[in-house]
This record gives C-alpha cells, structure tokens and sequence, in this order.
C-alpha cells in the first residue's frame, strides 16, 4: 500500500503535468479556421450589445425554435431559451384625445392617413426576450460542431460505465453529507434560465448542485465532481468534508475558484482514466495560462 508521502508525490506530478499543459496551451491555427468557417455559415449578424449578451450567457451561434428547425435541426428537450434585445416598432397618430395606435384607427382615419391629413408617428422601443438557442442546444451531431467551439457537449473516452456510475454514487452521497441537493441532468433546468448554456452550477444559497439534462454522460461525471467542488470550498457552508480534509477555507477570486474546481475534476477523472483535453483549455482560459495562482495549486484542491 501506498504512504501519505507517496499518493501526494503522485497527485503533485499528475498536477505539475496539467499546469505545464496549461502554460503552453493555444489553439491552432486549424482549429481557429474550423471555428471561423462554422461560426461564418450559422452566425447570424447582431447587435454589439445584443453579441455581448449572448457571450455573457455562452452563446455565440443561435437561432430561433423555428429557425434551427428550418435548418434541419431540432432544439433539446429541457433547453432554456436564451435572451436577446429584441426591437419592437409601434406606429400612432394624434386624435383629439391624445394619442392612438395606428392598429385601432377607424376607416375614416385610415382614409386621412392615406391623403396625408393625418401624420403617423414611429417609436421604437426595446425588450429582452428568451427567444434564441445555442447550437449546442440542438441535435447537431457532436462531430459536426468544432472542437474550439465553447461549451460543446463532449463525450470523453477511458471511462467505464462502471466507474462513471460509481463516481455519480459517491458525488451523490458527499452532496448528502454536506447537505447539498443533487439534481443531476435536471429535466426542469429550463427553470434556472439565469444559467444560460452552462453545463452545471452550484448556487450556495438554494444549496443545490444542478447540471444540464443535455449533458454527455461523461462530461456529467466530470460536471459533477467540478460542481461538489465548489460545494465543499465554499467558505459559507463549513460542512463536515472541508473540516476532515483540513481545509482552510476562505473567499477566493471567481478565477482561482474555477481552478480548484477544474483541477480537482481534472485529476479525479484521470485517476480513472478519462482522456480529457477541454480542461486544460477551461484552466488556461480562467487563470491567463496558469498565471493565477498556480503555485499554490497543491493546497486549493479537493
């Protein structure tokens, strides 16, 4: 049997190796092309503030219900729509009694509009509506969207069904002993529209962890083990686990937070095989290729 001493060099290696990746991580130039030539035949044109909020949600290439339809692709069951600012043009007239929409104007009204006695005025305002959906909302097939593409649901190969069945289980029962509900691949996500395409979440005040029905099943596992991360070093909750692991817990930056929670999925998944490029990526993406605390790497993660 392995010492204490042993099974930390081990996780210290394993550790180094992902942050050495992670320094070095980009994305070639094929890749980047791929996503370009996607992004160009789907993308349709908006606003800026309308392709901010859908980058804000994780989105990029989005249509409509019906639009993805009429491309030949049908939107998952359990999808959340997601927001954009979409304009609204309203067109009245003056009366005697104030102002009138043109909709209710009478025969005689339209008469006088027609010979230009009566002037019709334009407004337009603007709402947000949950109207549009990701292409990683839809049944394209996995190998038709680019690999650079974020938030593409991914299958990972190297794990078991036996295994991903058993990490389920044992995330299921931590979650139970931090008093934390599991709602894995919820049907109802479409209730947590706030999420937008996001694979889970872990919100600490409804002490919940809850990850997308669309999920594959093993970015679920992966997904889970991320989301119970946050759990466990989540500073408010002093639950029992923390407190066996002696950890120190306290508030860290949003990007150390997705650090610990990336690694320790990372490396969980690893220990059983599971051949996953995404999370070097994720991690490069949140800590500027590793420049955020990397160091104290050993001492964050579960």
């Amino acid at each position: 049997m392995k010492t204490k001493e042993q099974r930390k060099a081990e996780l210290k290696a394993v550790q180094d190796k992902i942050l050495t990746a992670v320094e070095n991580a980009t994305t070639s130039p094929e890749k980047l092309m791929e996503l370009m030539l996607f992004v160009g035949k789907y993308e349709k044109r908006y606003s800026f503030n309308n392709r901010w909020l859908l980058a804000s949600q994780g989105a990029r290439v989005v249509d409509s219900y019906k639009g993805w339809q009429n491309r030949g692709y049908q939107v998952q069951k359990g999808s959340s729509a997601l927001q954009i600012i979409v304009p609204s043009t309203c067109k009245y007239f003056m009366t005697d009694n104030g102002t009138k929409s043109l909709r209710y104007a009478t025969k005689q009204e339209k008469q006088m509009i027609a010979d230009g006695q009566i002037k019709v005025i334009e407004y337009t305002s603007f709402a947000l509506k949950n109207c549009v959906f990701d292409v990683t909302q839809t049944d394209m097939p996995e190998d038709k969207i680019p690999s650079a593409y974020d938030n593409k649901h991914l299958t990972f190969k190297g794990l078991s069904k036996e295994d991903a069945q058993a990490i389920v289980k044992t995330v299921d029962k931590v979650s139970q002993d931090i008093n934390v509900k599991l709602l894995s691949k919820f049907e109802n996500w479409d209730k947590f529209n706030r999420v937008g395409i996001a694979k889970g979440f872990y919100s600490p005040k409804q002490k919940i962890i809850v990850t997308n029905p669309n999920n594959t099943d093993s970015e679920n596992v992966k997904t889970l083990i991320h989301e119970l991360t946050h759990a466990i070093l989540d500073p408010e909750s002093k639950n029992t686990v923390s407190k066996n692991l002696n950890l120190n817990l306290k508030k860290v930056s949003y990007s150390l937070g997705e650090l610990q929670a990336e690694m320790t999925a990372k490396l969980v998944t690893s220990h059983f095989g599971m051949e996953d490029d995404e999370s070097v990526g994720y991690i490069a993406s949140w800590t500027g290729n590793g420049r955020v605390a990397a160091g104290a790497c050993m001492c964050l993660i579960v």
